[in-house]
């Protein structure tokens, strides 16, 4: 029986079509020091909100963890996790956990890195071909070179990977749960060509950018170095926060990469988008806020002519981990439901 999910999908109003020469306005040598101090107030707090959204709903979820309530469930093809930008280690854990529950789905979370496969993840360990092709591994997680690669450079890495699970498992097509930045990373894989995707869900992808990513941007332009102290932003999250910045505020990477979002859905045998949403979430534009994960606004979880699906009250860093997530995961991906009686692993 297969598992199907209860969730329902949101219309929203369409953002603003940016032109290519929008960019931001210069600010007043007199007025410099008022605007920095909006820009770093504003970041901060877009910060700050995101924080105790996701502090209030960790320690619910330690009291009741989301997922031991759901169904176990069997993979059909290899799936492949792809972190974000600066995504916490945490972040796939109870997700793997569940999946690979009392042995099912080869029993081990197979760590994937420049094309090699380890143990743990801090690739330390390598995993020994035997154990792997023994244990029939289906569930991977990509290692990227550094946590914060911009999607031009993790995108390379995504092409040597998943080469070596399609090579590993004899699979044709592997599905993927892109995460966050990780589903830009995605895409410019896509679009540069890659075709080893059957299914592809983005889960928390700002496809239409960020204004925390925004705000960041803003605040290394101009050197705000209390703002970027508070915040724990070194120079090497430059890049990224460039891709991650609001489309309509001349992020012309992100523009162009919507541009061709046609011809990179046709990589691949199906796509699907998913954003939390109820959660306060710091947004381009005069009105400072909106509605999504408290990270990433919900009409920028898609890019154009898509739509995508709303998990209720889930916040950014833990979509993951939720019951919502994992129901959406299980219908898009084709999981089985599993019961005790029924094999654990099926090749």
């Amino acid at each position: 029986m297969q598992i199907r999910s209860t969730l329902t999908q949101r219309t929203c109003k369409p953002r603003r079509q940016p032109t290519p020469k929008e960019q931001p306005q210069e600010t007043p040598g007199w007025l410099a020091p008022l605007h920095d101090l909006t820009v770093g107030a504003r970041m901060l707090g877009a910060g700050q909100l995101y924080r105790m959204a996701r502090t209030k709903l960790a320690k619910k979820i330690a009291k009741n963890p989301p997922l031991q309530n759901e169904s176990e469930a069997q993979i059909k093809d290899p799936v492949v996790f792809v972190p974000g930008w600066t995504t916490t280690r945490e972040a796939f854990d109870p997700l793997a956990d569940k999946l690979l529950k009392d042995g099912r789905n080869g029993g081990v979370l197979v760590f994937v890195s420049n094309g090699e496969f380890y143990t743990d993840r801090d690739c330390t360990s390598l995993f020994q071909s035997n154990q792997l092709q023994s244990a029939d591994a289906k569930v991977f997680e990509v290692v990227f070179s550094d946590v914060r690669l911009p999607p031009d450079k993790s995108s390379k890495e995504l092409k040597t990977n998943f080469k070596a699970i399609r090579e590993l498992t004899g699979a044709d097509k592997i599905d993927v749960n892109a995460f966050s930045m990780g589903g830009l990373a995605t895409r410019v894989y896509l679009d540069q060509g890659g075709n080893d995707i059957d299914q592809v869900l983005f889960l928390g992808t700002p496809h239409r950018g960020t204004k925390f990513a925004g705000l960041a941007s803003r605040a290394f332009e101009r050197d705000i170095q209390w703002a970027l102290s508070f915040a724990g932003l070194i120079p090497a999250d430059r890049e990224a926060l460039k891709w991650l910045s609001p489309e309509n505020e001349g992020n012309d990477r992100l523009r162009a990469l919507n541009e061709r979002w046609p011809e990179q859905k046709s990589q691949v045998n199906e796509a699907h988008f998913a954003c939390g949403t109820g959660i306060l979430t710091a947004a381009p534009g005069l009105w400072p806020l909106t509605d999504g994960d408290g990270l990433v606004a919900f009409d920028a979880a898609a890019p154009p002519g898509e739509v995508p699906a709303a998990l209720p009250k889930q916040v950014h860093g833990l979509a993951n981990n939720s019951s919502a997530a994992y129901r959406e995961m299980s219908n898009f991906f084709g999981w089985q439901e599993q019961t005790d009686q029924q094999p654990k692993n099926s090749r």
